[in-house]
């Protein structure tokens, strides 16, 4: 019954497999089933989430190789882990950050005279630090030709 239950949580990679290898000696489905794939696929099964994201797709049948790429993983996993930036903290990039998107005009919107209804309705309006164009626009290439003439 405890096999069945087995599942990584805390454990190391390495910890989680020297487990698994005890308690796979006294069941009795691994004695009927003494095959790679079916303990490839057990092991997997008590994997943590964020190591098993990476490893599932992968579909490794030789367990020492099963194992080993599980270790990877999870070193990856501790490093990512460790790099990030503590919430709450600012780093140099978020400020940088914070200071193009202020820098960026923003849109606004502005009431105009609606010329079917007559009512006011707002309308988006382009910064007037952006250029806008000015003079006629072809729709399409043919148009681009006659215009020139």
């Amino acid at each position: 019954m405890e096999f069945q239950q087995l599942r990584q949580d805390i454990m190391s990679v390495v910890e989680y497999m020297e487990k698994f290898k005890r308690l796979c000696k006294f069941s009795t489905v691994y004695k009927a089933n003494p095959y790679e794939k079916w303990k490839c696929i057990t092991y997997q099964g008590g994997l943590r989430a964020e190591v098993l994201i990476a490893i599932a797709p992968l579909e490794i049948q030789d367990f020492s190789s099963l194992v080993s790429k599980c270790q990877v993983v999870e070193e990856c996993t501790k490093k990512l882990v460790s790099e990030r930036p503590l919430i709450g903290s600012k780093t140099q990039q978020d400020t940088n950050y914070q200071k193009i998107s202020t820098d960026i005009p923003q849109k606004t919107t502005e009431l105009k005279d609606c010329t079917s209804c007559g009512k006011q309705h707002r309308v988006p309006s382009l910064p007037a630090a952006l250029p806008q164009h000015q003079g006629p626009v072809a729709l399409n290439s043919e148009e681009a030709y006659e215009s020139e003439d």
